[in-house]
């Protein structure tokens, strides 16, 4: 089923209706009881670069909120361009990748409210992905849309130490092999069903627990359209199981000692599905206030997975033939990864005194670098990152 893609001027007026519905005074409330729009600009970029992929990633976000006699209110609108090139290898087939370009344009709004003691919010994204000049023949047109839905509710219970959060999602995506605008293979489509529950607990004045298990299920064509494997001498389009159960579980403990500026947090991950993988993986960071407005953060982060039931090294026996499942993704191999990063938070606040820039004081900019030491047949990757948060006063 071909979606049809709404643009981001499409998106807007929805926005505008969910907002004028929420922020609009009715007449039985007194109109002092109305606070001013907040909004909220951010504006992210960010960059990933490996042997096999590299990805830029520009992204811009509004918020806007207001409180009102009910509680708090907050519209939004998102925009993410996702240009990727390079991102399939192709298992036995060719010795190095070919070059595949694809564009990922995502948009989305938003709605959400909270009363201080209940929070909930709802949400759509629709994205359209797009190969240009595919291995240099010059043809293009797009070959993937999606569309999701999502919403959550939240609980503060205990004075606000406690926080409950439940999510739920449901997406569906249309993938193709398309050139010229003809589609030269339809892949099919697939439906993802989403389920989370999050607990946070304030354990004392500088201790916060939190724990999560989330649980997925996926119906659908779930390989790579434009990946190739070499099966006992012949190349063939990878084959993977249509349906795909996913749990995560994980915890994570966060400490400050304000006596030191700093703060510690070590978090654990245990993933298993029903393709036989299972990952676990440790996260250790750090934060250290160099500066009243300046703050560091370092960490590491070791993930360790099996592989896929179907996965092999190497599908070049005759017997291979008879394999019906097969793949090329080194993500359903195992391996191990090592990752090291740093970023820089600057607290805008030390603008407020500087007469242009002033309008950016309500805010935080931050820089973020990362390298993983990865030993698949992707190589080892760097990540690099931007954001750049604040608030506009009306």
């Amino acid at each position: 089923m071909q979606l049809s893609r709404p643009r981001l001027s499409s998106l807007l007026p929805l926005a505008l209706v969910l907002g004028g519905a929420a922020l609009v005074p009715g007449s039985a409330a007194g109109a002092d009881r109305w606070g001013r729009p907040e909004f909220v600009l951010e504006l992210r970029g960010n960059y990933y670069y490996e042997l096999s992929t590299r990805v830029y990633e520009p992204m811009v976000s509004l918020d806007v909120s207001l409180d009102n006699p009910a509680g708090r209110t907050t519209v939004g609108v998102d925009y993410t361009l996702d240009a990727v090139t390079s991102a399939s290898l192709n298992f036995g087939v060719m010795n190095q990748d070919q070059l595949v370009s694809e564009y990922r344009n995502e948009e989305a709004v938003s709605v959400s409210h909270d009363t201080g003691l209940f929070a909930a919010g709802a949400s759509y994204r629709f994205s359209k992905e797009c190969v240009y000049n595919y291995l240099g023949t010059g043809m293009h047109s797009c070959d993937y849309v999606a569309g999701s839905g999502s919403g959550f509710v939240e609980l503060r219970l205990f004075g606000d130490t406690m926080l409950l959060r439940a999510v739920g999602s449901h997406g569906h995506d249309d993938v193709f092999k398309r050139f010229g605008g003809r589609v030269v293979d339809g892949k099919g489509r697939l439906d993802t069903w989403y389920g989370g529950l999050y607990w946070t607990q304030i354990l004392d004045r500088t201790t916060i627990f939190r724990a999560s298990y989330d649980l997925m299920f996926q119906d659908g064509f779930q390989a790579n359209a434009y990946r190739r494997v070499n099966v006992a001498g012949i190349n063939l389009d990878e084959r993977h199981p249509l349906m795909r159960w996913r749990h995560t579980g994980a915890f994570a403990l966060k400490h400050r000692i304000p006596e030191l500026g700093a703060t510690l947090e070590v978090g654990y991950r245990y993933y298993h599905d029903d393709w036989k993988i299972t990952g676990q993986d440790v996260d250790l960071k750090t934060y250290v206030d160099l500066t009243p407005w300046l703050e560091l953060r370092v960490g590491y982060r070791f993930y360790a997975q099996n592989a896929a039931f179907f996965w092999k090294p190497s599908y070049g026996g005759i017997e291979d033939a008879e394999d019906p499942l097969f793949t090329g993704d080194p993500k359903l191999a195992p391996f191990q990864t090592h990752t090291l990063g740093a970023r820089l938070e600057l607290d805008l606040d030390v603008l407020h005194h500087v007469p242009l820039l002033r309008v950016l004081s309500n805010g935080w900019l931050d820089f973020h670098y990362d390298y993983m030491f990865q030993n698949n047949s992707y190589g080892n990757a760097h990540m690099i990152g931007f954001s750049l948060w604040f608030k506009i006063d009306p």
